[in-house]
């Protein structure tokens, strides 16, 4: 006897759950917003095939950067090495006189007005490659959160026209869904990071100051709610 009344007090439990379930609307809440960078990192890269026996023209080059640097008035201490490779020219000739080197180095940059005439320069003393590989704010968290709000207000503006327009009252949240607010998802499922390089210049591409600028750091902030219908 004891069995038959738990199991009919579970019933009404099953039906009410059955009931809230079948009726919902999901509506997908979208945010984009937009943030200038306190600093960006430059990556700078100088390759060379030299001869051993002759002075080190990477080193020159390096020495030059340096220089270049304290020109602009940045600091040396924001300069620093990222990479340095070096193997002999002809992998198979042990005799050769070559050997072909590559060096890079990181450049925190927070004067960002500087970037159109330093990367220029930057060519002009023989970088073979110049890349933004990270932009910074401070505010980013700030902004995120921002973004997380915006996009659950665009979620309820949905359900809220839906509802209207076929007469019925829009209930309590059933669920959340918070999609990755650093990345998007491109048509092939693949994911890739929103603030990418606001640089990708190399030697033959520039062509006037105006040509270059850094970008903002974007976010796209994506949320999926469900609702309950009265």
């Amino acid at each position: 006897m004891k069995k038959i009344v738990f199991l009919l007090l579970l019933v009404p439990y099953l039906s009410f759950t059955q009931t809230i379930d079948s009726k919902f609307v999901s509506v997908r809440g979208v945010s984009e917003k937009s943030i200038e960078p306190d600093w960006i990192e430059l990556t700078i890269g100088f390759y060379e095939t030299e001869n051993v026996k002759r002075e080190n023209e990477l080193q020159i080059k390096e020495n030059s950067l340096r220089k270049l640097i304290e020109s602009f008035k940045i600091d040396l201490k924001y300069l620093k090495i990222d990479n340095f490779s070096a193997k002999r020219y002809g992998y198979y000739n042990s005799s050769s006189k070559k050997v072909r080197m590559s060096k890079s180095f990181k450049l925190q940059l927070t004067e960002l007005d500087l970037a159109d005439s330093l990367i220029i320069e930057l060519f002009k003393i023989g970088a073979n490659e110049v890349l933004v590989t990270d932009l910074h704010s401070d505010k980013l968290n700030e902004i995120k959160l921002e973004a997380s709000k915006e996009a659950l207000d665009n979620a309820r503006k949905k359900a809220e026209t839906m509802t209207n327009h076929i007469g019925v009252a829009l209930g309590e949240v059933l669920e959340i869904k918070e999609y990755n607010p650093d990345c998007n998802t491109n048509l092939n499922g693949q994911h890739y990071p929103l603030y990418k390089a606001a640089y990708n210049v190399s030697g033959g591409t520039v062509q006037k100051e105006g040509d270059i600028g850094v970008r903002k750091i974007k976010i796209s902030y994506i949320i999926d709610v469900k609702y309950q219908i009265k």
